[in-house]
Formats: C-alpha cells, sequence, structure tokens
C-alpha cells in the first residue's frame, strides 16, 4: 500500500512538473513546485543568495510559486517601471494574505485596493498638503522636534550611547505632530507602549510568514510562529492609537477648512459625509484607525532605519564625515540651524544620503503589488493574480550599473546620470509621505553633523558594517560618541 502511495505522489509531481512546462508565454523559474507548497521549501530565513543565483540563471524576472499563488520577481529597474508605471492600474492592488487579513485588517490607505485606496489617497494627499508637506511649516514641526532630538544626545556627554531607540523616538514623534498634531514626552507611557509594539511587529512580524501560507500552523502548541504575540500585539496598538486620539481630543468643525493635524482632517470628513447622507465611502473610523497606523510603520521603521545607517557610516568612514562638515561649514556655517533651502547647496550630504540606502541594502523588497487581470509585460504572461515582488537588492547591487556597488562612495551620485536612483519605489503607488521622509533626513542629518563629531565606542575600532535581515535590514547595535564640536555652543 505504501508503495502504490509513493509511486501515486511521483506520478503525481512529474505531471505538474510537466504540465507547468506546457505553459507557455510564462517567464522561466526553478523547477519542482510542490503541491500545496509551491517553492516555499526551498527558501531559507535570508533568501537574498539563493534569489541572486535564481537571477542569473533565470535572468532578471522569474517566476515562483508561493503555494498556488504565482510570484514574480523582478530585478530590474526597466521592468519593474514597466509593470508599476506603464501598467498601473492592473498592479494597483495590493497582495490580501491571511496574516495580512487577521493582523492588519487590509484596511487603511497602505492595505486598500481598487477604488476605496483611490478615495483614501485623494483624501490624505491633500490633507498633507494642506497641512504643509514639503513646505516651510512642515519643516518647521520637524527642526522643533530635532531641536529636542540634538538635546538628548548632548545629554549622553560624549559617553558611548547606542542611539537607536532615540533615532526611532524622534522619527515616531514627527509623526505624531502631523497626526496628531503634538509632540508626546519620550517618557509618555502611551507613546513608550506604540514605540514597543512598532518595535516588535517590524522585528518579529516575519516569523508570522508561514501561517500566511498554512492557516493551520498557529493551532500548534506554543507559540512558535509568535502569530498569537502579534495578534495580541496589533490589538495593543490599535487600542494606543485610539487612546491617542481621544486624548488629543475629537475636534471637529466642519465649517472650518483649517485643520491642525490629520486626524481633525479625517474626523471632519467623517462627519461630512454623514451631514451629507453620504454612505457609499471609505472615510470612515476604521480606515482613520488603519491609515493612522500605517503612517507609523510606514515611516518610523525606514526613516529612522536610513537614518542609524548614516550615522554607522559617518563612523565608519571618518573622512566622509569631515568632508561633509566642510561642506555644511561652508555653505551654511556654525550659528544658524540648517533649512530645507539649504538643500541644494548641500550636494555631498545629498549624495550621502543616497548612497546610504543604496550601500545598506535596507529595502531588500518593495512592497508587494497583485497583478488584477491577465497582462503581457515585455513579452512574458503575467497571469491575473500573480504577486509582483521588487528585488531592489539587485538593482541597488547591479555591477552593469553601479561598477563596485561593495564599495561606500557617495560621490558616484554626484553624476547627473545617478540621480534618479529610486527610494520610494516607483509608480502612482509610491510613498504618500516621501516629501515629508525626504525632509526630515536632510535636517535631521545635517543638524547632527554640523553640532557633533561622531567617533567609534573605542578609539581606531571601527563598528561592524554586518545587517540582519528582515523586512527592513538594520546593523548590529553599535555604540558612538557624539563630540560636541568646539565651535558650536550648547544646545538652548
Amino acid at each position: 500500500m505504501l508503495d502504490i502511495l509513493l509511486a501515486f505522489l511521483v506520478v503525481l509531481l512529474v505531471a505538474k512538473w510537466w504540465l507547468s512546462g506546457q505553459r507557455k508565454g510564462l517567464p522561466p523559474g526553478p523547477p519542482f513546485a510542490l503541491p500545496f507548497v509551491g517553492h516555499l521549501y526551498l527558501l531559507p530565513k535570508d533568501p537574498m543568495s539563493l534569489l541572486e543565483k535564481w537571477r542569473k540563471k533565470y535572468g532578471n524576472v522569474y517566476m515562483l510559486k508561493f503555494g498556488s499563488q504565482p510570484a514574480l520577481f523582478i530585478h530590474e529597474h526597466g521592468f519593474l517601471c514597466e509593470a508599476l508605471v506603464k501598467n498601473h492600474e492592473t498592479f494597483m492592488n495590493r497582495n490580501e494574505t491571511f496574516v495580512t487579513k487577521t493582523l492588519l485588517g487590509c484596511k487603511g490607505i497602505f492595505s486598500l485596493s481598487g477604488d476605496a485606496w483611490k478615495e483614501q489617497r485623494a483624501f490624505v494627499h491633500a490633507t498633507l498638503r494642506d497641512l504643509g508637506m514639503g513646505k516651510n511649516v512642515m519643516a518647521e514641526r520637524i527642526q522643533e522636534e530635532v531641536k529636542h532630538f540634538l538635546r538628548s544626545i548632548e545629554e549622553t556627554k560624549g559617553q558611548p550611547t547606542n542611539f537607536s531607540n532615540l533615532i526611532t523616538a524622534t522619527v515616531c514623534n514627527i509623526i505624531c505632530g502631523v497626526v496628531f498634531g503634538k509632540r508626546f514626552s519620550h517618557k509618555d507611557e502611551l507613546f513608550l507602549e506604540l514605540l514597543s509594539n512598532l518595535q516588535f511587529l517590524f522585528r518579529e512580524l516575519g516569523t508570522s510568514m508561514p501561517i500566511q501560507f498554512f492557516p493551520f500552523l498557529k493551532y500548534l502548541p506554543g507559540d512558535y510562529f509568535l502569530y498569537h504575540e502579534s495578534v495580541h500585539r496589533c490589538q495593543r496598538m490599535k487600542s494606543v492609537i485610539w487612546d491617542m486620539i481621544n486624548k488629543n481630543g475629537r475636534k471637529v468643525n466642519t465649517n472650518d477648512e483649517s485643520f491642525e493635524d490629520l486626524v481633525q482632517a479625517y474626523l471632519t470628513e467623517i462627519e461630512k459625509k454623514k451631514v451629507a447622507g453620504i454612505t457609499n465611502t471609505s472615510i470612515d473610523e476604521e480606515n482613520l484607525l488603519h491609515t493612522v497606523w500605517n503612517f507609523f510603520n510606514a515611516g518610523t521603521e525606514t526613516t529612522s532605519k536610513t537614518v542609524i545607517f548614516c550615522l554607522l557610516y559617518l563612523v565608519y568612514f571618518q573622512d566622509i564625515q569631515e568632508k561633509l562638515f566642510q561642506e555644511i561649514h561652508e555653505n551654511i556655517g556654525t550659528e544658524r540651524s540648517p533649512q530645507m533651502s539649504d538643500k541644494p547647496k548641500l550636494k555631498l550630504l545629498n549624495a550621502f544620503l543616497l548612497e546610504t540606502f543604496r550601500h545598506s541594502k535596507m529595502g531588500p523588497f518593495a512592497p508587494d503589488r497583485v497583478a488584477s487581470k491577465d497582462v503581457v509585460l515585455k513579452g512574458f504572461l503575467i497571469p491575473k493574480g500573480t504577486v509582483i515582488i521588487p528585488v531592489f537588492d539587485s538593482i541597488t547591487q547591479n555591477k552593469e550599473v553601479w561598477g563596485d556597488p561593495e564599495n561606500f562612495r557617495p560621490e558616484r551620485f554626484l553624476d547627473e546620470a545617478k540621480k534618479d536612483f529610486t527610494v520610494f519605489s516607483v509608480g502612482k503607488r509610491n510613498c504618500v509621505g516621501e516629501a515629508m521622509a525626504v525632509m526630515e533626513l536632510f535636517l535631521i542629518l545635517s543638524s547632527m553633523i554640523q553640532r557633533y563629531q561622531f567617533l567609534p565606542e573605542r578609539h581606531g575600532q571601527k563598528p561592524s558594517l554586518e545587517t540582519e535581515f528582515g523586512f527592513t535590514r538594520s546593523p548590529e547595535p553599535f555604540k558612538v560618541r557624539a563630540v560636541l564640536r568646539s565651535n558650536k555652543k550648547s544646545t538652548d
């Protein structure tokens, strides 16, 4: 009986493999996708070296199976633009999975699809513009938080310190200013719980990914995949956000078009639609909750990690740090704080930021999309339901483009041809907070370098450039000494 069963399984696998080869027009990819599993059994915890091996074998575009769902991996910027720019309507939607449905709810501006997403995007984008996105009023909000940040650095008095938590809290508080119209003390209990849950979910949510394909795993004894802890953390996130909204006051004024923050604008829009009797809308309290959550998820992690990597490279490459200080000294001086109007003059600093993102490989993948219909891209048939996974690692490490991608060399971005480097993805679904992130990074980094020299924990001992793989890559924990430059006075 066992022999018959084994023979049947072998025949089934061979038939499945043979039939898969008869589907003409599909992108190439590895054979032997197992029933119910697909190619998942081949992927290690850090799959980047294997994906690179497949890229060399099959080309810059190839297809895998995640369970029964096809997944298209894109390693080429041109093909990515073909999909997300030229065919943006086909690839507008997010991929809904068991994990995103049960943990994140598939609500809010990041997760919604179709007309609901378009409505959220239009409203949020207009509100951010009214709140000063990309303008001086937004810069002033950021600069106020930067002052608190610099004071906290000064309090370390040049002692070896891990600044990761401080940087994350600073970026998170800038988002609080936009969302709630206020900043929180770094000792505030709600603020600390918000940070704790955010950091847990970014660090550990990947552990729950097997349940995305095999939901029955959540019933196993214990919590090996941290699914139940993740559910608890997500519930706490929702509770904390509602507490912050209520603590800030539910300010609604349907007769006033001026708003102090995103929540006030959103609550007012909800009330306007109720008064007008409009029911066919995604502007409601549940989507408000998840949109606020999306801002913290998308804005805190990527921006804070970028600043942390910048700090790592400043300490590791002291000669580059000195060149950056000299550029700031020559164009701004040391008597006033950097302004956004200074950005065009600080060409090396702008190049340093781009090179940090490229070299750190901080974002291995861009957020996925799913094909809403069959489409042909550059001769390949992409079936409806295919997940599109842009592999930024290959785009940032392509030797044909960069020449020496393993070297950290900001000067490469002084070349006009390199300035179109993609940081915030492409297409109509790119980051809605891109302008704010650009302002945050410039004002935080320029202020840090202007005021302090950052030195290794121990003289002559550089920190490690090794990284830890996750939704975003992280540097290994490191401490630095922030020494006030001799021509700067203490922060007021």
